[in-house]
């Protein structure tokens, strides 16, 4: 009798709450598209996907009290109606169950809020969250499964010898289904660990050829979205075992270097007066750590190869300011 009882507690609490929960949050706040996002949008939309979760925790939550105050008038009207116990017993949930069952999603509520919150008031200082999506997701589930075998033991009374056996089973199972990407796993830790691949950063990946801004990162493989709008899905090992330039970190300020080829028939003042009259009035273009100059790089047979030089912090999307300069 007990097997049923947790047969029906999965079926009532897990599917009906936590599908039903799914479906609001799509309507309430809605679905995150991770892949229609305009440049220097991921970082709000990570917390627009945190604040999904927590609604959809509440969501989950709610309906589990709901579900619990149902089955309370149940066994309200069983008893009522002068039922056999056995029938009493077999349409009413276990309490322990359902407490346990509020008490996990009571946390996990507690816990995606202050992440939603967290998030939030770094995205509106505009400053880099400390912790990557990645080791994020990894700490969020270790904290959760660690709350579930501390409620199987304390509230469900299950002995730790079981819970012990189960979690070393699963784990076992988890390593041989993940054998085949594993690796990738383990270069997704350690390019997020030490910062080089991130959410909102732009990469470029010369081998590949890739070039763009990282959307999304998960444990097997980088979303890079490029600036013509194709998305990339490569793999974290991939990655990790090719040279890469990060173009906005540990922070964007970079140097153009433009290449001038004209004849000899002008002195280098007088060129140098044109091509730096060039970025007088643009906004995006820095004038330190320097400001912008001009070089003679060489003397060619059909002329002097000339290069103006200048910083801005929007190397990663270039091509619209060095057409400025161009046009200018």
């Amino acid at each position: 009798m007990e097997f049923y009882h947790l047969v029906l507690l999965n079926l009532v609490l897990l599917f009906s709450s936590v599908i039903i929960a799914n479906t609001l949050a799509d309507l309430y706040p809605g679905k995150v598209n991770v892949s229609v996002t305009v440049k220097g949008d991921v970082a709000e939309v990570e917390v627009r996907r945190r604040f999904r979760a927590f609604i959809q925790s509440v969501y989950v939550l709610a309906i589990s009290f709901f579900i619990d105050a149902l089955d309370l008038l149940a066994e309200k009207a069983a008893i009522s109606l002068n039922m056999d116990a056995s029938w009493v017993h077999l349409l009413t949930l276990e309490k322990h169950y359902i407490n346990a069952w509020v008490i996990f999603w009571s946390a996990a509520v507690l816990l995606c809020f202050f992440e939603w919150r967290l998030r939030a008031r770094y995205q509106k200082s505009e400053k880099l969250f400390p912790v990557s999506p990645l080791i994020t997701f990894i700490l969020r589930w270790s904290l959760l499964i660690a709350l579930a075998l501390w409620i199987a033991h304390f509230v469900l009374g299950w002995p730790s010898h079981h819970i012990l056996i189960s979690t070393a089973a699963l784990a076992a199972f988890g390593l041989i289904v993940m054998k085949s990407t594993l690796g990738d796993l383990l270069s997704g830790v350690s390019l997020h660990i030490s910062r080089s691949v991130l959410p909102s950063q732009w990469i470029d990946i010369p081998d590949m050829p890739i070039q763009g801004e990282v959307i999304s990162t998960n444990w097997r493989e980088t979303r890079i979205r490029s600036t013509d709008g194709h998305m990339h899905i490569v793999p974290n090992s991939l990655i990790a075992a090719k040279p890469f330039h990060n173009m906005t970190w540990p922070h964007p300020l970079r140097r153009h270097s433009l290449n001038i080829y004209l004849k000899p028939d002008h002195s280098f003042k007088e060129v140098e007066q044109i091509l730096l009259a060039a970025t007088e009035g643009l906004p995006k273009v820095r004038q330190k750590p320097k400001p912008p100059q001009v070089i003679i790089k060489a003397f060619l047979e059909f002329g002097v190869h000339y290069q103006i030089r200048f910083w801005s912090t929007t190397f990663h999307d270039r091509s619209s300011l060095e057409n400025e300069v161009y046009v200018k």
